[in-house]
C-alpha cells in the first residue's frame, strides 16, 4: 500500500484558528517511517529500512487503515490548545489516545507514532497549550541557563497540574462535540490511553497515577500508558518513587542515550521509573544507542530544521555549548545526537540503526495497545515472546 494523499500542516499551529484542514489519508507503516526521523541522505532507503526490519518479526496490526485528520484550536479558560485528531476514516467506534508532545513542539509533534497508531485502528488526540508551543520560539537560540530555568518552570507541579486541566477538559470537550460531528463520535473515550513526550511525559505519568494524586485519579481514569522519556525529578531524593503508585498497564520508553536538552533528566536516571513501578503489565523499552530527538518522533521537516539549527548553533560557539530552538520545534543540544564520530560537533547518526528504532517503538507501542485497550491475545504473545528475539540488541524490552 503506498500513501494516497499527503498535506503538510501549517507551520505555525496557532496562527490558524479554527478548522486548518480535514482530509482523508492512506499510510502504509512504510510510507510512515519517513515521517520518522529522516537522518540519512535517502529518504526512501530509511523507509524502505524500516518496511524491510518490521516485517523480519516486527508487530503487525491486523491491517493498516485510511485516517481523517483534523485540526483545531480549542479553548479552554483564557488558555489556546492546539489540537490534532487522527482517526480511521471508516465507520465505527475507536479507543482514544490521547498524546501530549514534548516542551516547545506543536500538536503536529509525534507523528511518526501518532499516525500509526491510528492506522492501526486508534483515535489519537494530540492536545498542546499555545503557551507551550511558544515557550522557546525565538529568532535567538536560548543559552543553556536560560534554557534550563525556562525547563524547570514547566516541569514544576503547578504547571503540570495546569496541563493536567487541560487533558482532562479536552477529553470532555471531545464528547461534547462527539454530539454533533462524526469524526469525533468515532472515539471511544471508554477505552482511553495517555501518552506523551518528554515533558508531555511528565503529563501522562501524572494521569496514570504518578505521585498518588487522587483529584487526578478521579478526573480521569485511562486504561493504559506510554511514556516516552519519561521524566524523573531528583528532588525527592528518591528518584521514580512516584510510580510505584501506578497500578495501570504501561509502557515506558527511553533509550541509552536519552539525555534531555534542558539538562533536568538524563538517560540513566529515566530507567528509575520503570524500577520504581509495581509490575501488572508493565513494559520496559530501552533502545541501544538511541537519542532524545529519536524518541520525539519528529517528522521529517522538523528534524531537518532541528540539525539545521544545532549546526549553526554549533558552528557559531565554537563548541557544544550552542543551543536552539524555534518556533514549534523542541531545542536540540549540540551532543545529543549519539556516536558514530562527529560533524561540527554534532556526533552523527546511523541511518540504519535509527530506521530500526523507529521500526521498534512502532511495533512495541502499537502491540502495547492492542494488547491493553483491545485485549489482544496475539499482540500479548508477540510481547511476551516474539518482540525479543526480533529487536536482539538494538533494544531491550522488560516486563513486570
Amino acid at each position: 500500500m503506498t500513501a494516497r494523499s499527503r498535506q503538510a500542516l501549517p507551520a505555525n499551529p496557532i496562527a490558524h484558528p479554527g478548522r486548518a484542514w480535514l482530509t482523508p489519508v492512506v499510510l502504509s507503516l512504510g510510507v510512515l517511517g519517513v515521517a520518522g526521523c529522516v537522518l540519512g541522505p535517502d529518504p526512501a532507503g530509511f523507509d524502505e529500512e524500516v518496511e524491510s526490519f518490521t516485517a523480519q518479526g516486527g508487530y503487525r496490526p491486523e491491517r493498516t487503515r485510511a485516517t481523517t485528520t483534523l485540526r483545531e484550536v480549542w479553548q479552554h479558560d483564557r488558555s489556546e490548545l492546539d489540537i490534532v485528531y487522527t482517526v480511521p476514516d471508516e465507520a465505527g467506534r475507536f479507543p482514544l489516545v490521547l498524546y501530549f508532545p514534548g516542551l516547545g513542539e506543536d500538536a503536529t509533534a509525534g507523528a511518526s507514532w501518532r499516525l500509526a497508531w491510528a492506522a492501526a485502528g486508534y483515535a489519537v488526540l494530540s492536545a498542546q497549550p499555545a503557551s507551550l508551543v511558544h515557550a522557546i520560539g525565538s529568532a535567538e537560540p536560548l543559552n543553556a541557563g536560560d534554557l534550563r530555568a525556562l525547563a524547570r518552570r514547566q516541569f514544576a507541579p503547578s504547571a503540570l497540574r495546569r496541563r493536567v486541566e487541560h487533558a482532562v477538559w479536552a477529553v470532555a470537550e471531545l464528547q461534547r462535540r462527539a454530539r454533533t460531528e462524526l469524526s469525533y463520535a468515532r472515539a471511544d473515550a471508554a477505552h482511553l490511553a495517555v501518552a506523551g513526550f518528554d515533558l508531555g511525559a511528565q503529563t501522562a505519568a501524572a494521569l496514570s497515577g504518578e505521585g498518588g494524586d487522587e483529584a487526578v485519579a478521579a478526573a480521569m481514569t485511562p486504561q493504559a500508558a506510554i511514556l516516552l522519556s519519561p521524566y524523573v525529578s531528583l528532588a525527592s531524593g528518591q528518584p521514580g518513587a512516584g510510580f510505584a503508585s501506578v497500578r495501570l498497564p504501561l509502557l515506558a520508553v527511553t533509550a541509552t542515550e536519552d539525555d534531555d536538552p534542558y539538562g533536568l533528566a538524563f538517560a540513566s536516571l529515566r530507567q528509575a521509573a520503570w524500577n520504581a513501578l509495581p509490575g501488572g503489565e508493565q513494559f520496559g523499552l530501552v533502545l541501544q544507542g538511541g537519542s532524545h530527538l529519536l524518541l520525539s518522533g519528529a517528522d521529517a521537516d522538523q528534524y531537518l530544521q532541528r540539525r539545521s539549527r544545532a549546526r549553526e548553533a554549533a558552528m557559531g560557539s565554537g563548541g557544544p555549548a550552542g543551543m536552539s530552538g524555534g518556533q514549534g520545534v523542541m531545542p536540540v543540544p549540540s551532543s545529543g545526537y549519539g556516536g558514530g564520530g562527529t560533524d561540527f560537533g554534532l556526533p552523527r547518526r546511523n541511518p540504519k540503526a535509527d530506521a530500526r528504532q523507529i521500526a521498534a517503538v512502532r511495533s512495541v507501542t502499537t502491540a502495547f495497545l492492542d494488547a491493553t485497550l483491545r485485549n489482544s491475545s496475539e499482540a500479548r504473545r508477540w510481547l511476551d515472546n516474539g518482540a525479543r528475539s526480533w529487536l536482539g540488541q538494538l533494544a531491550t524490552l522488560k516486563r513486570k
